[in-house]
């Protein structure tokens, strides 16, 4: 269905007789439509939900922000009455408060709303060609008022099988697997390696130095028939001399 928009403000605070490319003074036509009516620093809403990509003054349009928009297009809101608090790159949703409106900017004759819709990203401060880098926002957002907000919920990561890294032990042939830095050593037998070496684990065979960090030893364990971790000592028969330890941090 497409992205939903929304407009700004009432269509009665609409400057219809000075809309989306009528005639101005100088031969330059409207390239925006304005909202009037509204007294400095009445908040600005987003009209659909993006990303911030300017936020700047320019001389002509005064203190303005453009929005990213998921389906490709720009929106910008020009004359602010002051620099807006939201940084470039961050996501704003529709109707989120970008800042206030203002009165500054060579072309502001009062305060109001100087609203774009560009399609590209210079067409939503006034560059370019009509039709070509910018619309008309009141009938593009008319088009768009009953489509869908994207989702805000993130998405839940997969789990990656192959994350891990192999590591043998200082002094000795065995071989070890740790998920991540702080996961305990998982021994494995040469049938377990090759599996895991399979799906694209990293090799890293450990020196002495690689052990230096390792300041605590918190347990001893081994394999039951199952491959499930068991604690073990020493005098257990399937012992194998390998340790489960935590770097960098004491219990």
């Amino acid at each position: 269905m497409g992205l939903k928009y929304q407009y700004p403000y009432d269509l009665s605070h609409y400057d219809s007789s000075d809309g989306y490319n009528a005639p101005r003074a100088g031969g330059s036509n409207h390239r925006g439509a304005d909202f009037n009516g509204f007294p400095e620093r009445t908040p600005i809403p987003a009209v659909a939900a993006g990303t911030v990509v300017e936020n700047y003054r320019s001389g002509g349009l005064g203190w303005l922000v453009v929005l990213a928009h998921p389906d490709g297009v720009f929106s910008g809101y020009c004359h602010m009455y002051q620099q807006s608090p939201l940084a470039v790159g961050t996501a704003v949703t529709r109707g989120q408060i970008l800042g206030g409106i203002g009165n500054t900017g060579e072309y502001s004759e009062g305060a109001h709303l100087h609203l774009t819709i560009g399609l590209n990203q210079s067409g939503a401060t006034g560059g370019g060609s009509h039709w070509i880098d910018h619309t008309d926002p009141i009938t593009y957002i008319r088009d768009r008022l009953n489509g869908d907000d994207p989702t805000t919920t993130p998405q839940e990561e997969e789990e990656d099988m192959t994350a891990g890294t192999f590591i043998k032990r200082q002094g000795g042939a065995a071989v070890y697997w740790q998920e991540h830095p702080l996961a305990p050593l998982y021994p494995l037998n040469i049938g377990q390696y090759k599996a895991y070496a399979a799906q694209g684990l990293k090799t890293n065979d450990l020196t002495p130095a690689d052990f230096d960090p390792i300041i605590q030893r918190v347990g001893q364990y081994n394999l039951d028939a199952q491959q499930r971790r068991i604690p073990a000592g020493p005098n257990d028969p399937k012992y194998d001399g390998w340790q489960l330890y935590l770097p960098n941090r004491p219990l």
